[in-house]
């Protein structure tokens, strides 16, 4: 249940809806902070988990992101860069930077995402 008080919010997975992000295949996503939910500007935060044999197609975003992994493994490609990613790893990816990446193994990966500012103020 999410539970509101004047200064913080509770928002717990079991309450959200999934979506299935934009150019990823065998993904889903669960929103936890943004602008529409919360009225925040600062950033937003998102739980993704790819299938094994799933990936995201190389883009661009106009604000910083991070990644923070949970569980399983992913190559991210950022620019002409590869980073390994396994659990407790993050990577800090800077404005307009094109990256990309796909699931490595046979275990599913689980990441946080950070968007700093929340995109639509960027």
């Amino acid at each position: 249940m999410t539970e509101s008080l004047k200064r913080g919010i509770q928002i717990n997975k079991a309450d959200l809806p999934s979506t299935e992000p934009p150019k990823h295949t065998k993904a889903k996503m669960w929103t936890f902070i943004t602008p529409k939910m919360q009225d925040n500007k600062a950033f937003e935060l998102m739980l993704t988990t790819i299938q094994p044999g799933g990936a995201a197609e190389v883009v661009t975003h106009a604000t910083e992101h991070a990644y923070y992994v949970i569980s399983g493994r992913m190559q991210v490609t950022v620019e002409d860069k590869v980073f390994d990613l396994g659990p407790e790893s993050c990577l800090y990816m800077d404005k307009e930077a094109r990256h990309g990446l796909k699931v490595v193994g046979d275990e599913p990966v689980n990441f946080v995402v950070i968007f700093a500012p929340a995109r639509q103020y960027a």
